[in-house]
């Protein structure tokens, strides 16, 4: 996805392995991709696997799971750039094995691999891989998080221990990852405490911390970017029974948390003395599907300041909080409101860290939603040409077709409509259309409905 011109642009991309719920990505400083990393494999900007890359966790459960491309741990890889050496990246990642002790599968490895970005002509190869971090504990299945130290360079990991009341906390440094502490949470916190269904974050400043799990509740404390130190821990018992997906976001300020339980969205005002009074229901599951229920379960914030809630199954629409920093239904929860161009697999948000964690803004209302005007898909099967065209242009399809069409202007708003008949060819007529930026959407019978950006100049 480019936001570089008047509208974000869709490249379609073609490849055997599926991306899932376990996915972490990263760019360059200008949104370039770089890789990413699905908990199988590795893949370069490319979209190929990258040198070294595959096999990733290689055990009972990458043999079962991914020949598909998903290892079944919700959120649990994190790629972060090395600031002390240049190209150099850190990729964390979780391993489940059978556990001989409680004969029952279990995740006690927490790896990382090594990635040199100057290597394959900047394609990248992984250049040590599965190295050992911590196998000293039971490690819940979904998110590891990352907040920048406070001196910019280094970074603190974050992991919350399963059967166990700790959490786990990781400096990245210049002698690379190691160990830190082991910090007491609760004492009582259940052995059976969370999975999957679970999710942690840092709000946008990295001053505070929160866990939510649905068969316990949420957990939220203050952070210390230069000691890596949790303290002012609150906890509000708001359940939901353990099988239940669910979500965890911040709003900009820090004010304000968002737990999604599948069927309910809350919002706590973490500035009450007490969580329980800070409490409000916000929206519960209107009974929506596209094609499945488009419930609420993983949220991430975006640099518009708005929160974005993903759903349990493949669906084509997200939810979305434009306004997280106003108290109650004023924060503008909109169930289904955002359709995006294709079906995606479930909870498919990413886990990156907050890069813009020490920016005057860290994140910007002022970014305008790119779904209030059609999209460009950028496609092989459909051509453009002339274009710009001060006048005629023709779309030529790869193999005869028949289906319809829609012109919008700049701002999204309808044209003209039509259909077409068989052709491997449509001829437009734009003599009449003042200069400008156009966008026109086909539906055809073997490509689907796809958009494209049209210019007409003098």
């Amino acid at each position: 996805m480019s936001f570089n011109n008047d509208s974000v642009t869709y490249t379609v991309e073609d490849f055997e392995d599926g991306v899932k719920a376990n996915v972490s990505v990263i760019s360059d400083p200008d949104g370039n991709l770089l890789f990413y990393a699905t908990g199988c494999r590795v893949y370069n900007k490319d979209f190929q696997i990258m040198t070294n890359g595959d096999s990733l966790n290689y055990g009972v459960i990458w043999d079962e799971f991914c020949n598909g491309g998903f290892y079944p741990m919700l959120q649990s890889t994190l790629i972060l750039p090395d600031y002390h050496v240049s190209d150099q990246y850190y990729l964390f990642h979780k391993k489940e094995d059978f556990d001989t002790i409680t004969n029952e599968f279990a995740t006690k490895k927490l790896l990382y691999s090594i990635i040199d970005m100057s290597a394959d002509g900047g394609r990248g190869a992984i250049v040590e891989k599965g190295i050992v971090l911590d196998t000293s504990n039971y490690f819940i299945t979904s998110t590891i998080e990352a907040v920048k130290h406070e001196n910019k360079l280094d970074w603190w990991i974050l992991q919350l221990s399963d059967r166990s009341d700790s959490i786990r906390t990781y400096l990245v440094d210049e002698l690379g990852p190691r160990k830190s502490r082991k910090q007491y949470i609760n004492t009582n916190i259940p052995v059976e405490r969370c999975g999957s269904t679970s999710q942690s974050c840092f709000d946008l400043r990295g001053r505070q911390y929160a866990i939510y799990c649905p068969s316990y509740g949420l957990d939220v404390y203050n952070f210390e970017r230069s000691t890596g130190v949790l303290s002012n821990h609150k906890h509000l018992a708001q359940t939901q029974s353990q099988g239940t997906f669910s979500g965890l976001a911040w709003s900009p300020s820090g004010q304000y948390l968002y737990i999604s339980a599948s069927d309910t969205l809350w919002q706590v005002d973490t500035h009450a003395e007490n969580l329980q009074d800070g409490l409000e229901l916000i929206a519960e599951y209107d009974g929506f599907a596209s094609p499945f229920a488009v419930n609420f379960v993983k949220m991430q914030i975006g640099p518009n300041c708005k929160i974005y809630v993903s759903s349990q199954s493949s669906v084509q629409h997200f939810s979305v909080i434009n306004s997280p920093d106003e108290k109650g239904q004023d924060c503008d929860f909109v169930q289904h409101g955002i359709e995006l161009p294709y079906i995606v697999p479930p909870v498919p948000l990413p886990n990156v860290p907050n890069f813009a964690i020490d920016e005057e803004e860290v994140c910007d209302p002022t970014i305008t939603s790119v779904f209030d005007i059609p999209v460009t898909v950028q496609t092989d099967q459909i051509k453009i040409a002339p274009n710009p065209t001060n006048g005629m242009t023709t779309v030529h399809f790869t193999e005869k077709s028949t289906g319809h069409y829609s012109l919008f202007d700049h701002s999204g708003q309808l044209i003209t409509s039509d259909v077409f008949g068989e052709s491997q060819s449509l001829a437009l007529d734009l003599s009449t259309f003042h200069d400008g930026l156009y966008y026109i959407r086909i539906c055809d019978e073997h490509n689907g409905c796809v958009t494209e950006k049209l210019v007409v100049v003098d």
